[in-house]
């Protein structure tokens, strides 16, 4: 069983190029060293029921996956097998996102791109006939990116959290910040920042996220009412892996002068994009952003970072 709820800290940020708005970091990434950032949160209600968990879990993942590398050490250390189809048959032994999951005691199955996206849309038993491998049909079932209506509940915490921290006299327009794989933790914020202020999508890439997904994100997980939000893209295209040498340079000065990493998947373009709003004057003056730091810090040591 968990313990209580470890409450992430709400630091500010550096005043240039800020000057004349708040700017703070919800540092999620420090809320587990290997369980990272929205990984602990969405796999908050498996962990507290991991007791239970009799087979092991099963899901699913890219060769970098910030997902796998969460899920095979909660495995470890909460005690129960776990097993990832992974998308690709081209394992490098050199990867060390897959390298720390096998030593974390995880079962790894490569198969093809096409199969991939068949098997995930499947269940247990289609896989574990595919695979020939019939124990895997007891493993209970966990979407890509620990992607479910329990995560979105678990995610909508964190603006419950920011608000408690937050002084409510403080005048100004508010919004919350959150980069996007699945959408599923960003479902989850815009669900419980509802009536508190508007939140702010920025996708790891120019696909995947839309208003579409992220009102069914809610709608599935029990919620009735939302925030305000807007899906905020890259001004220049990059697809999931891609990077600009001015964002690497941007995070290179950022963990400088401020003592925090930032993965270049994830929370580097998103606080890249913020410094671009802010210097284009989309932000009212006096504004309060929170940009939530979710972690993928295993991405930088991997070279990429997926969800």
């Amino acid at each position: 069983m968990l313990a209580e709820p470890i409450i992430s800290a709400l630091e500010n940020v550096w005043p240039a190029p800020f000057e004349g708005f708040h700017l703070y970091l919800k540092r999620d990434d420090l809320l587990h060293p290997e369980v990272q950032g929205n990984k602990w949160r969405k796999l908050g209600p498996l962990l507290a029921r991991a007791h239970e968990v009799r087979h092991g879990v099963l899901s699913f993942g890219g060769p970098y996956s910030n997902h796998l590398h969460a899920l095979a050490a909660a495995g470890r250390i909460f005690g129960f097998p776990t097993a990832a189809v992974v998308r690709g048959t081209r394992m490098s032994p050199d990867n060390p996102t897959l390298t720390f999951a096998a030593h974390n005691g995880m079962k790894l199955f490569p198969v093809p791109k096409a199969d991939y996206d068949l098997l995930k849309k499947t269940d247990a038993r289609s896989v574990a006939d595919y695979l020939q491998n019939e124990w895997l049909s007891a493993y209970e079932w966990l979407p890509e990116g620990g992607d479910s209506p329990e995560a979105v509940r678990s995610c909508a915490n964190i603006p419950a959290e920011i608000i408690s921290q937050f002084n409510p006299a403080v005048p100004g327009h508010r919004y919350i910040c959150v980069p996007a794989g699945t959408g599923c933790t960003a479902a989850g914020i815009i669900a419980g920042a509802a009536g508190w202020g508007s939140v702010l999508v920025f996708p790891a890439a120019p696909y995947g996220v839309d208003r579409d997904s992220t009102d069914a994100r809610i709608r599935n997980a029990g919620f009735d009412k939302q925030a305000p939000y807007e899906i905020v893209y890259p001004s220049i295209p990059l697809k999931f892996a891609e990077t600009t040498p001015e964002i690497t340079d941007f995070i290179r000065k950022f963990k400088a002068e401020q003592g925090v990493g930032l993965d270049w998947i994830y929370n580097g373009k998103m606080m890249f994009r913020i410094m671009e709003l802010v210097k284009s004057g989309y932000f009212p003056a006096g504004s309060h952003i929170v940009a939530v730091h979710t972690g993928g810090l295993q991405g930088i040591n991997a070279g990429r970072g997926d969800s």
